[in-house]
């Protein structure tokens, strides 16, 4: 209960935080406004997934093993 609590207290001076600093940032350096989770330290923030060769994503669907030396090797051939 006191996660909550602070949570949301946390919640609005994130707010109050993004509505003071949004007027009076540099648009050139920081072109995206600040929202509240900028500066909430209990929001939750997505990692963005590492790009993963489509080779290897395709065998993770099909529940297969490939070694990376075959992506290695395959990675280099001209297109014709």
């Amino acid at each position: 209960m006191a996660d909550g609590k602070l949570s949301s207290q946390w919640q609005q001076t994130a707010t109050i935080l993004s509505a003071l600093c949004n007027p009076h940032r540099d648009t050139k350096r920081h072109p995206r406004p600040f929202t509240p989770d900028d500066f909430n330290p209990y929001a939750r923030r997505e990692k963005p997934k590492p790009k993963q060769h489509p080779i290897l994503a395709m065998a993770e669907m099909m529940g297969l093993d490939v070694p990376e030396s075959a992506l290695k090797k395959h990675a280099k051939q001209p297109s014709n």
